[in-house]
């Protein structure tokens, strides 16, 4: 394994020998400083990255029920549905109830549902016709 900064100190050096650091004042030392203050901002990006990875994952979860199934749904398993997509999606929920059941789920950032990626919106739109259709309250 290479140490991250073998390509500007020119040697690869292991995490084991660090123990050679460029010498005082070298433009070597330099670059190795210059390359620790650019790493937090390298792991800020990364853990960026990851957050709107994994959080895209979970809400592909929520999505796994087949909308054609919507109808053998009853209409408290078709609300459950949409309150879990709003509470992965961050987005806050209204009722005292929603808010109970989903008591785990990470805090809110918007009550505006436009936050949600356009397939959950439309995931969404059609959970809640099927619940208008099949007379459902509160859809």
């Amino acid at each position: 394994m290479t140490h991250l900064f073998s390509k500007r100190v020119g040697r690869a050096s292991s995490f084991t020998n660090f123990g050679s650091w460029p010498k005082s004042g070298s433009t070597q030392e330099k670059s190795a400083w210059r390359d620790l203050r650019e790493m937090p901002f390298q792991l800020l990006i990364l853990l960026a990255v990851s957050i709107v990875h994994f959080s895209g994952v979970a809400s592909a979860q929520s999505l796994s029920t087949n909308p054609a199934n919507f109808r053998g749904m009853t209409c408290q398993q078709l609300w459950y549905v949409e309150q879990e997509i709003l509470a992965e999606g961050r987005v806050c929920l209204k009722t005292e109830r929603a808010r109970r059941a989903f008591s785990r789920a990470e805090r809110c950032i918007s009550a505006d549902e436009s936050i949600l990626p356009r397939k959950a919106r439309d995931y969404l739109g059609q959970l809640r016709q099927t619940a208008r259709d099949k007379g459902c309250s509160g859809f």
